[in-house]
């Protein structure tokens, strides 16, 4: 039985998840759990907090975010989707980002934000393949020195594109660029999450500059078990 995935905005509701989040982080400092009072606030005014309970009526993920507003246009900024290592892998992730839109279009808005790490390929892949979003910002140090992000912009009118087939050599190594065609360029990146912060720095310092030069992040795929590759295509 699919988990059912409904909104959360009592106390109790937000202890339940706060409980979630610290255990699926593995957070032990109190200072890393939610604030159970910004978030009845914040869901009170403009904020969205859903959470989807098994069977058994456990809660095993939630999601939550605000609403943002940008040159006058608002959009829904999703903090944080959390799901249960038993869930991982399984689709609910998936299905807690449809039911944000859903909430999301229905409270008027047709754009969804959020961040990840980008040297995370398989988070990237979701990102921008799965669920089509894209992203023209790339922010070193966003929570701190070495935490880098990347913030996805999701149209959430817009049909996921398709993918196409891209060659990318096997001799490719991370941090290599690679002109795919006349407005499109691959970064190489390594497959699985480097332990070295001076590559992911000087990788995603690459990223930025690319997106800085009119192009956008369309595409995260696997070149191989050691490498991925971002596709970044020109805007303009």
């Amino acid at each position: 039985m699919e988990p059912r995935i409904a909104p959360i905005d009592t106390a109790d509701g937000i202890a339940e998840a706060s409980k979630l989040y610290r255990h699926v982080f593995g957070y032990v400092d109190p200072a890393q759990a939610l604030n159970a009072r910004l978030l009845l606030s914040m869901i009170r005014y403009g904020g969205l907090c859903l959470g989807a309970r098994d069977e058994n009526d456990v809660l095993v993920a939630f999601s939550y975010g605000w609403t943002g507003v940008e040159d006058g246009v608002p959009f829904h900024y999703s903090q944080s989707t959390v799901v249960e290592q038993a869930w991982q892998g399984r689709g609910l992730g998936r299905a807690m980002k449809y039911a944000q839109r859903d909430a999301v279009l229905a409270n008027g808005m047709r754009h969804m934000r959020w961040s990840y790490d980008p040297m995370l390929s398989r988070n990237g892949h979701f990102n921008l393949d799965v669920l089509g979003g894209r992203s023209h910002e790339v922010v070193p140090d966003m929570f701190g020195p070495g935490d880098h992000r990347v913030i996805i912009d999701w149209d959430l009118t817009a049909p996921t594109p398709a993918s196409s087939p891209t060659a990318i050599p096997d001799s490719a190594q991370p941090g290599d660029t690679v002109r795919v065609d006349e407005d499109t360029v691959a970064l190489v990146i390594p497959a699985t999450n480097p332990q070295d912060p001076d590559l992911a720095r000087h990788i995603v310092g690459q990223l930025a500059e690319i997106v800085a030069a009119d192009h956008e992040m369309t595409s995260c795929r696997r070149i191989n078990s050691d490498l991925s590759a971002y596709l970044l295509t020109r805007t303009r």
